[in-house]
């Protein structure tokens, strides 16, 4: 058994863990309505689809945190400036916290992704140093890592061919042991900064809006409690239903969650506003 054939026997999901691939039976083979290869075909099909729309998960993560911080800190600022009337402060007051906190949390999601990076880059080293410098030790950590996957039959077998190149080993350990992501991960320290300032900065102007275009100060914080809560509902529908979830029941749950989380946060912002103003 070679090491492509093991590796093919799992697959990788959201959550980082292998299982085996499942298996696809036809429902209607028995009528005889379709061939086994028509109905593999037509699962491909909507597998590339579905996988074609699907984005990735920690550009969504991403997104997430910038947007929930943006809807909460921003709306807790201007609801507590409104208690003194003046729009126009709540407006300028506002849109100095976005500009600065947009920043500051693009700053953050660089720095992450950059100790992500330096984490990665340690791992693949300290990898490869083991695999040429003690064979023992890494033939030791291929079976470790088998041990789930193969039975005790087949186990010695697949670890000699698996260690019987330093390459292949290399790329074992790093894919199935460490969950080393191959892809290039430089750009991940731009995408998450971008991702996580836009997502701040348009979740702070959500809540900002109807003091722009509201003059009366407690009018406006009433439209902006409405404006945050539907669009956190909003935001949670649309995050699950980009992650490839269709049941509504679980995107409407979702978007329950995220109202209520941010609700809460947001809340509890402007209960300490307030105390603080009085």
């Amino acid at each position: 058994m070679s090491f492509n054939t093991i590796t093919s026997m799992f697959r990788h999901d959201d959550s980082g863990a292998y299982a085996p691939l499942p298996t696809f039976s036809n429902p209607n083979s028995e009528k005889g309505s379709s061939s086994p290869s028509e109905s593999s075909s037509q699962f491909s099909s909507a597998y590339s689809a579905s996988s074609r729309w699907q984005i990735d998960p920690r550009t969504i993560s991403d997104a997430t945190l910038g947007l929930s911080d943006g809807l909460t800190v921003p709306f807790a600022l201007t609801a507590g400036l409104a208690a003194l009337g003046d729009t126009k402060i709540v407006v300028f007051a506002g849109m100095a916290e976005i500009l600065a906190g947009s920043i500051s949390m693009g700053i953050g999601g660089y720095l992450g992704a950059s100790g992500e990076a330096q984490s990665a880059a340690t791992t693949k080293a300290n990898t490869i140093g083991m695999v040429h410098h003690s064979p023992a030790e890494a033939r030791a950590a291929v079976v470790s890592t088998l041990e789930c996957y193969v039975s005790a039959a087949l186990l010695d077998a697949v670890a000699d061919d698996i260690t019987a190149n330093h390459d292949k080993t290399i790329a074992f350990l790093l894919e199935h042991q460490h969950r080393f992501d191959s892809a290039e991960v430089s750009p991940r320290l731009y995408t998450s900064a971008v991702c996580i300032a836009m997502g701040y900065f348009f979740g702070g102007l959500i809540p900002l809006l109807p003091y722009v275009f509201i003059a009366d100060g407690g009018v406006a914080l009433i439209c902006s409690v409405v404006v945050m809560v539907f669009t956190l509902f909003g935001f949670g529908v649309g995050k699950t239903a980009l992650l490839g979830e269709r049941s509504w029941k679980s995107r409407t749950y979702e978007g329950f969650k995220m109202v209520g989380l941010g609700g809460s946060a947001a809340a509890a912002s402007v209960i300490c506003v307030r105390l603080v103003h009085q």
